[in-house]
């Protein structure tokens, strides 16, 4: 545990699940979200706001295991000292220079219980969650994006990603990530007080705004009120209709993913 008294928000959720409007907006209304932020990028045209510390910490760690960001069920990540005590000099940093502070970072989600659960007790936490075709879809639309403009002189790859059994693969691949990265979410919100965390399904965003911020500052933030219609966009979060044969297994996960989510956001919805 790190000796600070600052507030801490940490915005988590799986990719494309409306964690980088989250931070974009918590970022208009003056909480500070990242001294250094990830850019823009394909599938993210006004900046993923993403604290690059904590990126760039995730993804060593990552890397180490020899494993991306697309890790499933049956991966086992290892923490080294090192990267332990990098991640509290992290922490121990932000919370001199800052009274209050957060991040976005959707590799947070696969820390949470090792790392941010014992060094961050009393923060808070933003949880959002978007349905599994949703987000595959959009991972989907967004590799063929960044192959398109990567690849460009070799369109015959590209066209032979858009063909049905490399879509299938890779859909299945996006699925098995979805599952590890909110079971992960679901298990480390049963180890801490529910006082300390929301849940909000990412088509509810906008519908939420008032709710969110009085959670905000029940919870002790100093933020202004930006209005979240001057940065929504509702194209942003269109998807097509995707096919993935699950398993029964997959099925059994996918239902208790949801059973979860549902039936723990009900106290934003209600307020």
């Amino acid at each position: 545990m790190v000796d600070m008294k600052s507030n801490v928000l940490i915005i988590a959720g799986m990719h494309r699940s409306g964690t980088s409007l989250m931070a974009q907006w918590l970022n208009k209304c003056g909480l500070n979200l990242g001294d250094y932020l990830l850019g823009s990028g394909v599938g993210n045209s006004k900046g993923h706001f993403e604290d690059m510390d904590f990126y760039q910490l995730h993804e060593a760690i990552l890397s180490q295991n020899s494993l991306n960001y697309r890790v499933n069920t049956n991966d086992e990540i290892q923490l080294s000292e090192y990267h332990k005590i990098r991640a509290e000099s992290i922490i121990t940093l932000k919370s001199k220079l800052h009274d209050q502070w957060g991040w976005k970072e959707p590799r947070t989600c696969l820390f949470l219980n090792s790392i941010y659960k014992e060094l961050l007790p009393q923060a808070k936490y933003i949880i959002l969650y978007r349905r599994y075709d949703q987000v595959v879809d959009s991972l989907y639309r967004r590799e063929i994006a960044l192959t398109k403009k990567k690849l460009l002189l070799f369109s015959g790859y590209f066209e032979v990603l858009k063909k049905n059994l490399i879509k299938k693969k890779i859909y299945s691949n996006y699925l098995e990530t979805w599952i590890r990265y909110n079971l992960d979410i679901i298990s480390f919100t049963k180890e801490i007080k529910k006082e300390n965390f929301i849940i909000v399904n990412s088509n509810d965003i906008n519908d939420n705004e008032n709710n969110i911020l009085y959670y905000l500052i029940n919870w002790g933030f100093d933020i202004s009120k930006y209005s979240l219609k001057n940065i929504y966009s509702q194209k942003e979060f269109n998807t097509k209709n995707v096919e993935i044969r699950l398993s029964p297994n997959k099925k059994e996960d996918i239902e208790y993913i949801y059973n979860f989510f549902e039936t723990n956001n009900r106290n934003i919805k209600f307020l």
